[in-house]
């Protein structure tokens, strides 16, 4: 399996950089997507054939393409020798503003130059990736159609596998494709926390993750493609084939045993809906959906009605918050910012202390940018359905980031892509309607 993985990684990453130089768009974001859907699956299997060193440097492609789109933005500058004034480029500057805030402050509380590079990798790597490839125009000209029917199918192969590894499973936590991998880094780390991978002798399957939680996020992101599709389609017969991934889909979140990824479903849903049937709708009454089901949640956690272990922890947390905030923020590499809490919205406060406002507000304003891209008149049907899908993924993650930590992983950034993505084409479209 390791050595096949590696040979297909092979391919796609030649694949991935070569779209990019000749600006094949479509190829590039395909092998963009690849990367990002199947990412652990992809390196932990190389990691048991291939040396260390060299799964190392391939496992560093967001890096390579930070350097590569940062000189192409750079060329750009020297050549125009000017910055246009933009909601986006204020957004980007704020970032490198609040990145260099995080580095200072991990520098000031003695934290290794190592251990703020990996914390800073995830807290803003995936955003200044994303938004670097639009500002390169490779998210430009691509077939929405294309894109929608590609997401379908990764997203058949992923909860495919799923159903296959919970038919397969024989009892034994050994014998998930990823246990050796943390196995060999800390002897007995799954087996320790077995309660992340089973639940009353029953599998929680991760299909190509290594947790349930993450898989039920993105199985939840191929529910809301097929979902809109379903919807949105006209016609008995092209609705057909949706209505029965709705069902396959929705049987592969089933195995994943994660109450998030059916919350995650509701809010989308609901919001959704509201947009499709109230298209004027303020902004408003949308976050009145992930808002209130965040307040129903901590009521149900305060009178007990949520009475595991798991979810009341996640109450503890929100009082170490208050107990232990610092205005100041704890800066990158802290360990109350990496994977401590489950919340993102707890570690971001401790990340950056007040300033975390001008973080939450950055996703904020490319959560509203979807919204703003639903109501759009006048687009084709695939980009109506891209439009939808990836609204209602993105304002779930208001009430995912309350009790899920998901900094770094792959479902933001699959989410940051489908904005951009929608976002490009919103904004070509704006300039087309001005230019008549």
């Amino acid at each position: 399996m390791a050595i096949i993985v590696s040979l297909i990684v092979g391919i796609v990453y030649i694949l991935l950089f070569w779209s990019f130089i000749k600006k094949k768009n479509e190829l590039f974001l395909k092998s963009l997507l690849i990367f990002v859907v199947f990412y652990d699956f992809i390196f932990i299997n190389m990691s048991y054939s291939l040396n260390s060193g060299l799964v190392f440097l391939l496992k560093s492609w967001q890096e390579y393409f930070f350097l590569i789109t940062s000189l192409f933005l750079l060329s750009k500058l020297i050549s125009k020798g000017s910055i246009k004034k933009s909601k986006d480029n204020f957004i980007f500057l704020l970032l490198v503003l609040l990145s260099l805030y995080g580095v200072l402050i991990g520098i000031a509380a003695g934290k290794s130059i190592f251990d703020i590079f990996l914390s800073w990798r995830s807290y803003f790597l995936p955003l200044f990736l994303v938004i670097l490839i639009a500002k390169s125009n490779r998210l430009q000209n691509i077939s929405f159609l294309r894109i929608n029917r590609f997401i379908l199918f990764l997203g058949i192969i992923v909860v495919g596998y799923s159903i296959v590894q919970f038919q397969s499973f024989n009892g034994s936590l050994s014998s998930l494709w990823f246990y050796q991998y943390f196995d060999t880094l800390i002897e007995g780390s799954i087996d320790k926390s077995y309660y992340n991978f089973l639940r009353e002798g029953r599998l929680r399957a991760t299909s190509v993750y290594v947790s349930p939680l993450i898989y039920s996020m993105m199985a939840g992101m191929f529910f809301l493609m097929a979902f809109y599709n379903l919807i949105l389609k006209s016609g008995i017969v092209k609705k057909v084939p949706y209505l029965f991934l709705l069902v396959f889909f929705g049987y592969g979140l089933y195995l994943s045993n994660a109450r998030i990824g059916l919350v995650m479903l509701g809010v989308g849903i609901i919001c959704g809906m509201l947009v499709y049937l109230f298209p004027r709708v303020r902004l408003s009454i949308v976050l009145m959906v992930p808002l209130s089901a965040i307040i129903l949640t901590f009521i149900l956690l305060v009178f007990g009605i949520i009475g595991d272990l798991s979810a009341l922890g996640r109450l503890k947390q929100y009082l170490d918050l208050l107990m232990f905030f610092n205005p100041v923020g704890y800066g990158l590499a802290d360990g109350r910012v990496v994977t401590l809490y489950d919340s993102w919205y707890i570690s971001v406060l401790f990340l950056f202390g007040v300033l975390a406002v001008f973080y939450i507000y950055i996703h904020f304003y490319l959560f509203n940018t979807s919204l703003d891209a639903v109501k759009m008149n006048h687009v084709s049907l695939s980009k109506k359905i891209m439009r939808f899908s990836t609204f209602s993924y993105a304002f779930s993650f208001i009430f995912i980031f309350a009790f899920q930590y998901t900094i770094g992983g792959p479902t933001l950034l699959m989410l940051y892509i489908l904005i951009h993505l929608i976002n490009v084409d919103t904004k070509h479209k704006l300039c087309n309607q001005i230019g008549t």
